[in-house]
């Protein structure tokens, strides 16, 4: 019989799967308390939380918003060893960044990302490699604006050509009576 705490944590987890954007699992066997912890405060700075949860409390907590991802969690093998699930609350994609740029950083093989999820469902690990090489939501908004504002600016630069070599010719022949 589960405890009344269990029951607050698997309540709280519960809550914090429906606040996020994304959950990424990783298994963070490996790392020491201060790269763990040091780990935690960057993703804090990008807008997401890292959580150490046991991993029955997790998939009780997942069955109760995502009874589909739970049992894909499961038969997939994902829940089991050392978890830390971390929540996306903003951008889905920068903790996949900083996860990925804090391996590099110190060189380790951990955390390695196991799976994750998000509202469309569920994102297997070759898939979050695919997410960690995209570039982040500043960099395709500012391209997106950029391909629209092409168009316009060959629009303009096409309309004022004309104009322009009207200019050209007449400094040109200004030139040439100087001379």
């Amino acid at each position: 019989m589960p405890s009344q705490k269990k029951k607050e944590l698997v309540d709280k987890l519960a809550q914090e799967l429906q606040a996020s954007q994304a959950v990424y699992l990783a298994d963070y066997k490996g790392l020491n308390t201060q790269q763990f912890n040091l780990l935690r405060q960057k993703l804090k700075d990008s807008k997401a939380k890292m959580m150490v949860i046991k991993n029955r409390l997790f998939s009780r907590a997942l069955a109760k918003i995502k009874k589909e991802t739970a049992d894909k969690l499961q038969s997939e093998n994902i829940l089991t060893g050392t978890l830390a699930a971390v929540f996306a609350y903003d951008d889905t994609v920068s903790p996949l960044k900083v996860i990925s740029g804090f391996v590099k950083e110190i060189n380790s093989q951990t955390p390695s990302l196991k799976a994750g999820f998000d509202q469309t469902g569920f994102i297997s690990a070759d898939d979050i490699v695919s997410l960690t090489n995209l570039p982040d939501k500043a960099s395709l908004q500012a391209q997106v604006v950029g391909s629209l504002n092409a168009p316009i600016y060959g629009l303009v630069n096409s309309l004022s050509w004309p104009m322009k070599e009207l200019v050209w010719v007449l400094d040109n022949i200004k030139k040439v009576k100087q001379n």
